[in-house]
């Protein structure tokens, strides 16, 4: 009775199913020649067939997630230009913020591949769009106090003013998305962790480039960034 039962879950009227367990991961460079191998195998017999499974998706995201991710990123930056742009009149300051959080997204792809191994291609694509519309937030803050201090004060002392400001709101907010996604990564499985833990880690490298490359940055391009205003022209 079993036997048919079971039969009866495999073998249908138009279509049979077959179960295959490899030792490969989910995702590798061995899974995907694997995949590539058994349909190679399968249109040489022209058979009607379907590959279908974690490891299958992965490998069709695999193919794409180049072309995908390219256009997203492309997508998030002109929109968060835009946006970053209008709230500051200004386009250098918004190049200047989404160009800091790109460089948090692709120092997390490496970090992640460096310790990982592999990474989730929808972690990465989910991770991309959350880090550059959440983190750039922490930017927006410290810059808008620097922009502030710089009325009244030299850029050496708005650095420093802008610090004392802005830096319980950006550690008190990055440190709850930290911990939180982290936890979350550590007890939930599979694709759910991935993107939590990334999210984790992607936020930390989104808050370091902040507080310490961001100010230097700043610093660099005061000139430009304060050019229109006048009252700037007298704090040297």
């Amino acid at each position: 009775e079993k036997v048919k039962k079971a039969k009866a879950l495999l073998v249908g009227k138009n279509y049979s199913r077959i179960i295959i367990n490899t030792k490969y991961q989910s995702e590798s460079e061995e899974t995907y020649k694997y995949i590539e191998t058994l349909k190679d195998e399968l249109q040489k017999d022209w058979v009607e067939s379907y590959i279908i499974g974690d490891s299958s998706m992965a490998y069709e995201m695999d193919k794409t997630f180049a072309k995908e991710f390219n256009f997203i990123s492309l997508l998030t930056i002109i929109s968060l230009i835009i946006v970053v742009g209008i709230a500051f009149k200004s386009f250098i300051i918004p190049v200047i913020l989404v160009l800091l959080i790109q460089t948090a997204v692709y120092l997390t792809m490496g970090i992640l591949s460096i310790t990982v191994g592999s990474v989730y291609f929808i972690a990465i694509l989910v991770v991309q769009s959350i880090l550059m519309g959440a983190t750039i937030d922490y930017a927006i803050v410290y810059t808008s106090y620097y922009l502030e201090n710089r009325k009244t004060l030299n850029v050496k002392e708005s650095i420093l003013k802008s610090y004392e400001s802005s830096i319980h709101t950006i550690m008190t907010s990055a440190s709850i998305l930290i911990i939180v996604t982290l936890i979350l990564g550590i007890f939930a499985k599979d694709i759910t962790s991935k993107i939590c833990m990334t999210i984790s880690e992607g936020t930390l490298c989104s808050s370091l480039l902040i507080l310490l490359v961001l100010p230097g940055t700043l610093a660099a391009f005061d000139k430009k960034i304060t050019k229109k205003i006048k009252k700037y022209d007298k704090i040297k």
